[in-house]
């Protein structure tokens, strides 16, 4: 448990560039509009300031398909937008960084 705490509070101080984790850390650094951020417990998010962007789902979208093209893990993607499975609709709107 405490290997585990160690590695939570490195990356939530040293986050690699192009992950959610550095984008909620200088979201909330810049204080934008409303959306999520990290809240030192892995997959705690809660809403509060930060920029994001609204993606409609298309023909052919797959979670890791947006995923991969916003530089997201899957589970960064469900976390952000509070989804269980991978299954889109088309026209179902997905929160995304917005840098």
């Amino acid at each position: 448990d405490s290997i585990h705490k160690g590695i939570v509070k490195y990356f939530e101080t040293t986050p690699p560039p192009g992950t959610l984790i550095a984008w909620l850390k200088q979201s909330k650094n810049q204080q934008a509009s409303v959306g999520y951020v990290y809240e030192s417990e892995p997959n705690n998010y809660s809403k509060t300031t930060a920029p994001y962007k609204k993606y409609t789902v298309k023909r052919g979208d797959t979670l890791s398909l947006i995923a991969n093209q916003n530089r997201l893990t899957l589970q960064e993607i469900k976390s952000l937008n509070g989804l269980s499975s991978d299954r889109l609709r088309i026209g179902q709107g997905l929160k995304l960084p917005a840098g």
